[in-house]
């Protein structure tokens, strides 16, 4: 029996976090945060829910903080499960996180919120077990049972984003994670006809229900006003506010 329990990012954008369940094991995927949460609402997934299952691996897809912004506390809760995730992932979380971290205990000092969900002595332990796993590679993380497999494929979305295929004795399922199909400057779109057939596929719609205005005709814009701004003795400040988006 193959079935997906989401704790948040279900019908939302912020709190991707869920789990993946294949017969009797449990596979989280991503453990997010909100961002942008408004007030009264949990920056957090449903942790209390997510507190009553067992689990055998943390799978992260990509870096983005709404995918990772609670790794550091849920890690803490499972302190024995093995975490994975593609080394440019590891390598973009470590900046993340640690800034995630700083921003909370400012917030907490400035306007004394809450306490933060983690400081970042929990953030360096988090990444000190996180396994780095390569593209294309073929990874075993339940240890209980070898028949579960897990391959990374390219998202296409950001730096180390990665698509989860994962094959079981129950059948198949592809987790996109964030993908992009369109080919960006550092970035290699995702190639749909190269996806293999699954029984099941969980598919991230953040953006599925409209449509992108053409990159290049967006690029051509901002250079067109940084020239006529600087043409004019200006200064031109561009705000990087997440990453992939620079």
């Amino acid at each position: 029996m193959i079935s997906f329990h989401p704790f948040g990012g279900a019908q939302e954008v912020g709190a991707s976090c869920g789990i993946l369940k294949l017969g009797m094991r449990h596979i989280l995927v991503d453990a997010g945060m909100r961002p942008a949460a408004r007030p009264g609402q949990s920056r957090t997934p449903d942790m209390e829910a997510l507190k009553t299952f067992s689990l055998d691996a943390i799978l992260i897809t990509h870096a983005h903080i709404d995918h990772t912004g609670c790794l550091p506390l849920v890690a803490s809760l499972f302190p024995t499960v093995p975490i994975y995730a593609t080394e440019s992932t590891i390598a973009l979380m470590r900046i993340l996180l640690l800034d995630s971290a700083r921003i909370m205990e400012q917030e907490h000092l400035a306007h004394e919120l809450e306490t933060p969900l983690y400081d970042q002595t929990m953030v360096t332990e988090t990444l000190a077990r996180i396994i780095p796993v390569a593209f294309h590679q073929e990874l075993r993380p339940v240890a209980a049972n070898q028949e579960i497999s897990v391959t990374y494929l390219p998202a296409g979305h950001i730096l180390g984003a990665g698509m989860l295929h994962i094959t079981s004795p129950w059948g198949s399922v592809l987790h996109t994670g964030d993908i992009s199909v369109g080919h960006h400057r550092t970035i290699t779109g995702v190639d749909l006809n190269t996806l293999p057939q699954v029984d099941m596929m969980i598919c991230e719609g953040t953006y599925g229900n409209r449509s992108h205005k053409s990159r290049k005709d967006q690029e051509q814009n901002v250079v067109a006003t940084i020239q006529q701004v600087i043409g004019h003795g200006g200064r031109v400040l561009i705000p990087a506010f997440a990453v992939g988006r620079a």
